[in-house]
This record gives C-alpha cells, sequence and structure tokens, in this order.
C-alpha cells in the first residue's frame, strides 16, 4: 500500500516537474558517497 502511494507521489512529481530538484539532492547524496568509497579505496589499494 505503501509502495503504492510512493509511486502514485513520484508520477505526481514527474508531471509536474518537480522531479529534477526532488531528485538532485539523493542524487549527490550517492555521488558524495561514492567519491568517499572511491578515496579509501585508491588509498588502500596504493599503500606502500
Amino acid at each position: 500500500m505503501k509502495l503504492k502511494l510512493f509511486f502514485i507521489v513520484l508520477l505526481a512529481l514527474l508531471a509536474s516537474g518537480c522531479a529534477e530538484s526532488v531528485l538532485a539532492v539523493p542524487q549527490a547524496v550517492i555521488g558524495g558517497t561514492v567519491n568517499v568509497i572511491s578515496a579509501i579505496g585508491d588509498a588502500l589499494i596504493f599503500w606502500d
């Protein structure tokens, strides 16, 4: 039931054009997390 409601709200946001601003925040969080993880991975791989 919650998933159906979420899907309806998401479709309404897409129809109204607000989806770009709503999706920009999670995308920025995911991008930042990936950058941090890759930096830690690079540091561990090239550790002498």
